[in-house]
């Protein structure tokens, strides 16, 4: 009995909010024939991945509720505003992965005005999603009415972290997004857009998708692009990036993709589960129904055979009324007949009721046994996804070790400036000796007037000997400014080096995925787009004056008697390598100066060449070497 009232209270509840709560073994159904695709992509793996959603509802958004709690757990925004709340699905997994997170967040929804001509009570916030806020999100999210230009002026310049696009893209709203969105958005802002573009405006949205994603790329974890992530401020997390820079052919990219849709087909899964399981429940109730209509048939056949057990009584005592008691009687039969005919109808039609009721409820009996095999590999898969956080604890040790050996040259520059102090300290002492001695020397000229050739003798040894001490002051006064020129040098060079480490390591990973796409059979896929975009930086370069093939051979003597021409070996793999292309152009004081274009994974001369050049981004002659 106290089954039958938990899911009579469960059903309520679903019924008054439009939500249903998602049980635990559904949620993770699809994860375990994706188990092996995270040793692939251990840098995405997340524990937000693998949530139970609290809202799902139909909708176009509910394949892509892990893909929002992966983004909302890797950026760990402060800020979100939600534009357009049609289905709430995107607003309420906004909020459920913020209350999870536990962060210091401020979430809004914003819904436009009800249009002119309708009603006084027509609220444009769905009653679903706001019953949804008032009982788990209200401390830190708010639904707001607002046109489309009041919503973005909510935000301060700078303010927002997360903007989630939550209608279809027209002309007037990318319009608006670009002059007033835009500006709120910090610097380490991201995009998400939940609905793809309205209908004429495909090649619309996908201009200002590029337009956005020019510094750091953009992913769609769809096939479709209706979900579309944008890292647009300059400060992003490492993994973000990771994703958004992975582009068709990457080694990652279709495995990336999978597993999220996988991931997302577990709620459309659950959904199908609980509307087959409403539907029985609809298929009882007409059974139930019917039932009682035909007890109510079966009373009204009882009280029509009184009435003609009653009329035959009259017959036997008004034979005077015989013709008007038969005519009663005759409709009596027609009464009951019709009600015999209304009972066998009621009868038919519950039988068929129970029939579906019992083909619903085994149905959803054998949806919920995949539910539970699937939780048992859900298991599997959050146990690589542990192993994958050890490995990331590993290379944080070897890390560490790296900032140990950049405390120790610290340090051996801090002794070098102590030294220079006390230089400092024994010139002030020697300029004090050179004052009193110079006193001396007045007071001997003095004597010198009055004295004898003995006393020309010691002003001669006194200013002797001052030139001697001055002499002194001069040596450790250029000791002292070659030891400040090494201090700096010193300062300078550690720098560098840290800049130039930083900068081979943003580097390395697309030298690697040219060669292993370069090892690859060449008719394979990967290994011809990767030879057209070679071919392509190979014209850009060799149509450009920075690049000098002898002065590059002479620079690099490493590189005489290499199978590869100088020009290949530049485009494959010395741009990754932070060489100089010619005298005219300093890779590295490039990357120095523009450090957004090696954290975008782009060698220096190719993104001066197609981006830099036109913005007026200086660049510098090539050093010479020591």
């Amino acid at each position: 009995m106290n089954k039958e009232n938990k899911r009579r209270k469960k059903q309520a509840n679903e019924a008054e909010t439009g939500y249903a709560v998602l049980p635990a073994e559904a949620a993770h159904a699809p994860v375990a024939a994706m188990a092996d695709a995270f040793d692939a992509l251990a840098p995405l793996a997340s524990r937000a991945l693998f949530w139970r959603a609290r809202h799902i509802a139909p909708s176009s958004f509910l394949g892509a509720l892990p893909f929002l709690f992966w983004l909302v757990e890797t950026t760990r925004p402060r800020t979100v505003a939600v534009h357009g709340l049609d289905d709430g699905l995107p607003f309420l997994g906004a909020c459920q992965a913020i209350e999870r997170l536990g962060l210091e967040c401020i979430c809004l929804g914003f819904a436009p005005p009800a249009p002119e001509g309708g009603t006084a009570d027509e609220n444009p916030v769905p009653d679903t999603v706001q019953a949804a806020i008032d009982a788990h999100y209200s401390d830190f999210a708010q639904t707001l009415v607002r046109s489309d230009v009041d919503a973005a002026a909510r935000f301060d310049a700078g303010s927002l972290d997360l903007l989630i696009i939550a209608r279809p893209v027209d002309a007037d709203l990318a319009a608006l997004i670009d002059n007033h969105w835009l500006p709120t958005l910090s610097d380490r802002a991201v995009v998400l857009f939940t609905h793809g573009a309205a209908p004429g405006f495909e090649a619309g949205l996908t201009r200002l998708v590029w337009h956005l994603a020019e510094r750091h790329g953009q992913f769609s974890p769809d096939a479709a692009g209706q979900v579309t992530v944008v890292p647009f401020g300059a400060e992003q997390p490492p993994r973000l990036l990771r994703l958004a820079g992975m582009r068709l052919g990457h080694p990652g990219y279709l495995m990336a993709r999978h597993v999220f849709n996988r991931l997302g087909e577990g709620y459309q899964a659950t959904l199908a589960a609980q509307s087959e399981r409403a539907d029985g429940i609809s298929a009882r109730k007409e059974r139930d129904d019917l039932r009682a209509a035909l007890v109510q048939a079966q009373e009204t056949l009882a009280e029509v055979q009184a009435r003609s057990d009653a009329l035959s009584s009259q017959l036997r005592d008004k034979t005077a009324q015989v013709a008007t008691v038969q005519a009663g009687k005759f409709d009596a039969d027609l009464a009951v007949q019709a009600a015999e005919a209304k009972a066998t109808d009621a009868e038919a039609r519950a039988t068929q009721a129970t029939t579906r009721a019992d083909a619903a409820e085994a149905r959803a009996t054998d949806a919920e046994a995949r539910a539970a095999e699937a939780t048992t590999r859900a298991d599997a898969a959050e146990a690589r996804a542990t192993d994958a956080e050890a490995r990331a604890a590993e290379a944080t040790t070897r890390a560490d070790a790296a900032e140990a050996k950049t405390a120790d040259l610290r340090a051996e520059l801090d002794a070098r400036l102590g030294d220079i102090a006390v230089l400092g300290q024994r010139i002030d002492e020697l300029t004090q000796q050179a004052a009193d001695l110079a006193e001396k020397a007045d007071l001997a000229e003095k004597r010198a007037a009055r004295a004898s050739d003995a006393s020309d003798k010691e002003v001669a040894r006194l200013r002797a000997e001052i030139a001697a001490r001055e002499g002194d002051i001069a040596a450790l006064g250029g000791l002292l400014q070659s030891r400040e020129n090494t201090a700096g040098a010193a300062d300078q060079a550690l720098r560098d080096e840290r800049h130039l480490r930083t900068t081979l390591a943003q580097l390395q990973p697309v030298r690697d995925r040219i060669q292993a796409a370069l090892a690859r059979p060449r008719l394979s896929a990967a290994h011809r787009s990767q030879r057209r975009a070679l071919d392509a930086d190979a014209a850009l370069v060799s149509a450009s004056d920075l690049f000098d093939a002898d002065w590059y051979l002479n620079r690099y003597p490493d590189l005489k008697g290499a199978s590869l021409s100088p020009l290949e070996h530049y485009v494959r793999l010395g741009a990754y390598e932070g060489r100089d292309p010619g005298p005219g152009f300093n890779a590295m004081a490039y990357h120095r100066d523009y450090p957004e274009v090696a954290q975008s994974r782009q060698a220096a001369l190719m993104h001066y060449l197609r981006f830099g050049k036109n913005e007026g981004r200086k660049i510098h002659p090539a050093q010479t070497r020591r």
